[in-house]
């Protein structure tokens, strides 16, 4: 199963490049483009976060359910869950950090994610979960090395938040395949490499996956601001 979390960038020819180039089965999207193919809206899950703002987890094969979770108060989640045969079924959860909720992110996000996990572990019998998406932190803002007024130096909040996240029983998939960082945003105010989308797995789920690429090309540079994640999972 080839997965793929992506900020789109809301750029025109974002879908066809995502659909015939990376050809994913499952993708968890962000700041989503306006359809540009027909019949895809068939084949998506989505929620709007903000005015002309939309989180999307498309499927190829059309076989996912949507998953009704306690209302995230606008931060930008979305959830869908499908069935694999002879594997089980994969909950995938697509965030959005909202910035409109800076400086607190990441203390109404953790809060979500440990409320959602919760739902799903004790209502759903989830054994399989993946948190994927543009969360808008990166564990690099605690040195503040841009300046920015929303960090602190200091408070460490950022590796506490994704500290969290693994307590809750989530490996933290890009720090397994690049331990000293990579680049998945390119700010037009800034040249700082920030990492500032993810990817997180149930650790079952996690020693089914193969292989997990930020990929960065002339092509992807084109159509957005972020690096697409690339996982393949073995779940024959």
């Amino acid at each position: 199963m080839r997965l793929i979390s992506w900020n789109m960038n809301r750029r025109k020819g974002s879908w066809d490049y995502l659909i015939n180039e990376l050809r994913p089965d499952i993708a968890l999207l962000q700041e989503t483009s306006p359809f540009d193919k027909e019949g895809l809206s068939e084949k998506l899950v989505e929620v709007e976060v903000k005015t002309n703002l939309r989180n999307s987890i498309y499927s190829a094969s059309n076989s996912f359910e949507k998953i009704k979770l306690p209302n995230d108060g606008g931060i930008g989640i979305n959830a869908a869950s499908i069935e694999f045969n002879n594997f089980g079924k994969i909950y995938f959860i697509s965030v959005y950090g909202n910035l409109d909720f800076w400086p607190t992110l990441d203390i109404h996000l953790i809060g979500v994610l440990c409320l959602y996990t919760q739902v799903l572990y004790s209502q759903y019998h989830a054994k399989h979960i993946v948190i994927a998406g543009d969360f808008n932190y990166d564990r690099q803002m605690d040195d503040n090395p841009t300046g920015t007024r929303f960090v602190k130096v200091g408070e460490k909040r950022a590796n506490i938040f994704f500290d969290s996240l693994k307590d809750l029983g989530y490996v933290d998939c890009l720090e397994q395949f690049y331990p000293d960082y990579v680049q998945t945003h390119r700010h037009f105010k800034s040249e700082f490499p920030w990492q500032i989308d993810h990817m997180f797995m149930t650790n079952k789920l996690f020693n089914h996956l193969d292989s997990l690429e930020v990929l960065e090309n002339p092509k992807v540079i084109q159509r957005s601001d972020h690096n697409p994640i690339i996982a393949d999972l073995n779940i024959a």
